[in-house]
């Protein structure tokens, strides 16, 4: 980070992030379900698993930006879950944990070899 640059985005509290969410769209289940799970994962980190479940523009407004990507609006699609972004989440974690377990295996394997 430079030192003349600056944080755009304003800090909110888990109230906060679970209100924003729901007044985008998304089923957020109780708020003691929403809190723990934006506690112990963040905000910004199941924000990419969210990322799918964003409102796309209607045509004839553009789709994608200057730079050729495609443009989300803040709103969900209808249906959106905070609990389907989770598990979406837990299944990716599980996913890279499983294949970085074999790779491990095969790198062993393979330096004996060598």
């Amino acid at each position: 980070m430079t030192p003349n640059s600056t944080y755009a985005k304003p800090f909110l509290t888990v109230p906060e992030q679970i209100r924003r969410l729901r007044g985008r769209g998304m089923d957020c289940g109780d708020d003691a379900y929403a809190a723990d799970v934006l506690q112990r994962y963040g905000y910004y980190r199941l924000s990419g698993y969210w990322h799918l479940y964003r409102d796309r523009p209607v045509p004839p407004a553009p789709r994608f930006d200057e730079e050729g990507r495609e443009i989300r609006l803040d709103t969900f699609v209808p249906g959106t879950s905070l609990a389907h972004v989770v598990s979406l989440y837990e299944f990716d974690h599980e996913l890279r944990m499983r294949l970085s377990d074999i790779l491990s295996t095969i790198e062993t394997t393979f330096r004996f070899f060598v």
